[in-house]
């Protein structure tokens, strides 16, 4: 599961907490019909508006049309995704999960928010939630429950809950063993025709292979589809190692 990826994030204090800040509010929309002058938002943003208050917090941090200030673009951030809405919310989740200048490192108040933006029907939340809820990063484990958001996840269109969810069915683990399935949704990765990924993602390429490959070797290695294969298994784990898996 990609849910220990995060662990890797928590280093770089100040510096790391704004990136990640730039970059979620670079590639998240901002609720409002269209682009406001910055006096506009910031009058909006006072009022209450939840999507000025996302938008003013990515000029801010962006230093676009205005000075950058990270901090107060965090703090209009904070404002707006405590008034229910999930892109703001996503990226409060992905705050905590990194942590540093601005917050803490703090996984449940991460999938806290995870789970709210997942509860308004945030897509990339609800992979995350999951993520927390089958690894139990987020101070609760509960398989099921990590099983069917990674299932709406990827019914929805998200590639890598696709793979996570693949390899739930095929290890059994929160949902019901189903090795057809399974293999139905792995076949994609582990052929290096990742389904969704953007043009030249490479890096993404490789993971998903390596995850998909890793988790049929096991298949053959225990014998799900009917009978252990170990030459089979052999072959897929060291695909896996080529393509990077450390668990290969």
């Amino acid at each position: 599961m990609r849910g220990r990826d995060a662990s890797k994030k928590t280093t770089g204090g100040f510096a790391a907490t704004a990136m990640v800040l730039a970059l979620w509010l670079a590639v998240s929309g901002s609720g409002l019909a269209e682009p406001r002058p910055v006096h506009e938002l910031r009058v909006l943003a006072d009022r209450g508006n939840a999507g000025a208050q996302y938008q003013l917090a990515k000029l801010l941090a962006e230093g676009k049309d205005v000075q950058r200030d990270r901090q107060v673009a965090y703090r209009w951030l904070s404002r707006s995704a405590g008034q229910g809405y999930s892109p703001p919310q996503l990226a409060m989740g992905e705050l905590y999960t990194v942590g540093g200048g601005f917050v803490p490192v703090d996984w449940a108040q991460a999938d806290a928010w995870y789970e709210k933006a997942a509860k308004k029907g945030n897509l990339e939340a609800m992979a995350r939630h999951a993520g927390m809820l089958a690894s139990g990063l987020g101070g609760r484990l509960d398989p099921k429950e990590g099983a069917a958001w990674m299932e709406k996840a990827y019914l929805r269109g998200h590639r890598v809950a696709m793979m996570n969810y693949g390899a739930m069915l095929m290890e059994g683990y929160g949902v019901a063993r189903d090795v057809a399935r399974a293999k139905e949704l792995l076949a994609p990765f582990a052929s290096g025709g990742v389904p969704g990924a953007a043009a030249g993602d490479t890096a993404g390429d490789a993971v998903g292979q390596a995850n998909a490959l890793l988790t049929l070797a096991r298949m053959h290695e225990k014998g799900w589809d009917g009978e252990a294969d170990p030459e089979k298994a052999m072959r897929h784990y060291y695909r896996a190692a080529e393509r990077g898996s450390a668990h290969a």
